[in-house]
C-alpha cells in the first residue's frame, strides 16, 4: 500500500508535483459533495413524501 503524501510533499522529494496525487485530492473532495448533495435530495424527498402522506391522512386532496 502506498503512503499518502500531499502534493507539496511530493514535489519536494521529486523535485516535480505529481499531478496524480493531486488529482485524487481533487476527485475525493468531488465525490464527497455528490454525496453530500445525495444524501440532502433524498431527505427534501422523504419530507415531500412525509407531507403529502400526512395531508392526505387529514383528508387534504390538495397540495399548496
Amino acid at each position: 500500500m502506498h503512503a499518502k503524501v500531499s502534493v507539496r510533499e511530493s514535489t519536494l522529494l521529486s523535485g516535480k508535483p505529481n499531478f496524480n496525487m493531486e488529482l485524487e485530492g481533487v476527485n475525493r473532495s468531488v465525490r464527497q459533495e455528490n454525496e453530500r448533495l445525495m444524501r440532502e435530495s433524498l431527505d427534501r424527498a422523504k419530507m415531500i413524501k412525509n407531507y403529502t402522506e400526512y395531508n392526505r391522512m387529514i383528508g387534504g386532496d390538495e397540495i399548496p
